[in-house]
């Protein structure tokens, strides 16, 4: 059967509709979705008084736009589940991986190149530094230390290779 509204169409109860075509619709109470919600490209999903999240696809690449303070990306919000939260950006390949009451860690294809720890930070690989690095504590080289430029140190370094340095070394103490 086909039903043409020209105006208004008030329902209290339940209604059953296989297709509608709405121009708009306002709620004042919670709009439920079973299924999905869909839109095409360029469509746009705006949250807040002032539209102040906007999350949407142009067709080549999807955004999620934050207008006001700060935005937050949360996992275990009601319980401590033990949840994780992973960003990858190619479909099982990890970038970042935070873990719950854990670690950081940050991936380059999919390793890890660098991870938090209890007590520091720990890096797979080189660590290239560009300028000045202050130590206030011991230093341990486990492999070797190439200095290019001048270092100065206030504590103790243990070395259990080699050290190679191109300019100046101070040692203080």
């Amino acid at each position: 059967k086909f039903v043409d509204i020209e105006s208004n169409l008030n329902v209290d109860g339940t209604a059953e509709i296989d297709n509608l075509n709405v121009s708009g619709i306002t709620t004042t109470n919670i709009l439920l979705f079973n299924n999905y919600l869909k839109g095409g490209n360029d469509d746009k999903i705006y949250l807040g008084n002032d539209n102040d999240l906007i999350i949407y696809h142009t067709g080549t690449q999807g955004f999620i736009d934050n207008n006001r303070s700060h935005l937050y990306i949360r996992n275990n919000v009601d319980d401590d589940d033990g949840g994780n939260i992973y960003i990858q950006a190619k479909s099982g390949e990890q970038s970042i991986t935070c873990f719950d009451d854990s670690g950081v860690y940050l991936y380059f294809n999919n390793s890890t190149r660098f991870y938090t720890t209890n007590s520091g930070a720990t890096v797979n690989g080189n660590l290239i530094i560009t300028n000045d690095v202050t130590v206030n504590d011991d230093l341990v080289v486990s492999d070797f230390l190439d200095v290019q430029g001048g270092a100065e140190i206030d504590k103790g370094v243990l070395l259990r290779d080699q050290l190679y340095v191109q300019g100046n070394l101070r040692a203080l103490g």
